[in-house]
């Protein structure tokens, strides 16, 4: 097994992961609009791409997703302003296209991917 060829049952397929993200919600407690947290889809993307993983990204209902804003780092707050990784994300047209048309969770072949990673933030909570 190496971090070019991740795959030790086959060969020559490198593992697949899907990463499940949030469609945008709307908090019951504040009112505000919330998403997924952008480092829970952002850092697990880059270190399994990085491993040589094939990475596809889903939402519950598909479409476009939002992250929430705290966790942006260009938002107002600063709460996130030193994740440098989402920042790349976000700044990155072909990273973006697949957060703005995910498919449906329904949708995922199950029996192509080797695991399911479920990014957290406030809207799954909603």
């Amino acid at each position: 097994m190496s971090l070019q060829d991740p795959n030790i049952v086959n060969e020559q397929r490198r593992k697949r992961i899907a990463i499940v993200i949030a469609n945008p919600s709307t908090s019951t407690v504040t009112g505000w609009p919330v998403g997924f947290w952008w480092s829970e889809l952002t850092h697990p993307y880059l270190v399994f791409t990085e491993a040589g993983y094939e990475v596809e990204i889903f939402s519950p209902d598909g479409g476009p997703c939002v992250g929430d804003a705290m966790s942006n780092p260009s938002d107002a707050s600063g709460y996130s302003k030193t994740d440098l990784i989402s920042q790349g994300f976000m700044h990155t047209p072909e990273l973006m296209a697949l957060v703005e048309n995910t498919a449906a969770v329904a949708a995922i072949p199950v029996e192509r991917f080797d695991a399911i990673v479920v990014a957290g933030g406030q809207a799954p909570m909603f």
